[in-house]
């Protein structure tokens, strides 16, 4: 009986270091590993082919073609320019766009909700991080300064004549009646845009990369509480968690205008593409048939 017992204890233990070894964090345990220029991947991040005690899954990295890459989907992704484990910070370039390359286009920004939310935040504190890029395509030359003209670039199929990109916060009148709204995308407040940029300036920019903040395990516990916000606070580097009601209170639904100013708010940009790329995946086909028949 005695043995009996003690087998059965020990297959208890046994089972439970299995478990452990498996789902566990072995931070502590596990060095930093490395791809490419990327030589600090830790905790919760993990390459593809690391002990499965290390790092969390859900931050499972690529490493191709000895480039670091972050696969937010099964077809779109973004090399890893530099992981930040103080701000829960990393910044990613688009796959589309290459330092070298004139006509390189952005493809897959603006991130959407084709990612988890208990990863990473792609929410308004992310905009904050980043200086926002309109592509625009006009019937007619553009008469504002505030045009960058990317004719340069020609070569591209989306960066014909009268193509253009805006950067920065932009007014309701400095959109031409000619112009439309082609694409957005992200630069990293890190790399200084000034006035007066050329188009070379701003894939310069595009080319360093944009923000986008990963939640600590502490934001995603935050998360998965009922009527809970996790708040990222961007002078200090830290989240907290929020009461919905407080968070709502304190936080405003976005206007899209500034009432004063009549100026177009550029984190309400975000709010505005997601709501157009949701009604787009959800109506887009549909609107091919009637476009296609006519």
């Amino acid at each position: 009986m005695r043995n009996i017992r003690l087998h059965f204890a020990f297959s208890i233990i046994f089972i439970i270091l299995s478990h452990c070894a498996k789902y566990c964090k072995a931070n502590d345990s596990c060095p930093p590993t490395f791809c490419g220029s990327i030589t600090n991947i830790s905790y919760p991040f993990r390459l593809r082919g690391d002990p499965e005690n290390c790092g969390d899954p859900s931050y499972e990295l690529a490493c191709e073609n000895n480039r670091t890459i972050l696969y937010l989907s099964s077809n779109r992704y973004y090399y890893v320019q530099s992981i930040s484990y103080n701000n829960f910070s990393i910044r990613v370039l688009d796959s589309g766009l290459e330092k070298t390359s004139c006509d390189s286009y952005p493809i897959n920004t603006p991130l959407s909700y084709y990612t988890s939310p208990e990863l990473y935040d792609l929410g308004t504190y992310n905009l904050y991080e980043n200086t926002p890029i309109v592509y625009t395509r006009c019937e007619a030359p553009a008469k504002s300064p505030l045009y960058v003209d990317t004719s340069s670039c020609s070569k591209n199929i989306s960066l014909q004549k009268y193509s253009y990109v805006v950067v920065g916060d932009v007014t309701f009148a400095d959109f031409e009646d000619s112009c439309r709204i082609h694409t957005m995308a992200w630069i990293s407040k890190d790399f200084p845009i000034v006035a007066n940029s050329t188009f070379s300036d701003i894939q310069d920019g595009l080319a360093y990369g944009f923000v986008i903040l990963w939640q600590q395990d502490y934001c995603r516990e935050c998360v998965a509480k009922k009527g809970y916000h996790c708040d990222y606070n961007g002078s200090t580097g830290t989240f907290s968690c929020v009461d919905y009601n407080y968070y709502n209170y304190y936080h405003p639904p976005c206007t899209i205008f500034e009432p004063s100013t009549f100026r177009l708010k550029h984190e309400c940009l975000w709010e505005i593409w997601l709501e157009l790329e949701d009604y787009w995946m959800e109506y887009g086909s549909t609107l091919e048939k009637i476009i296609g028949k006519r």
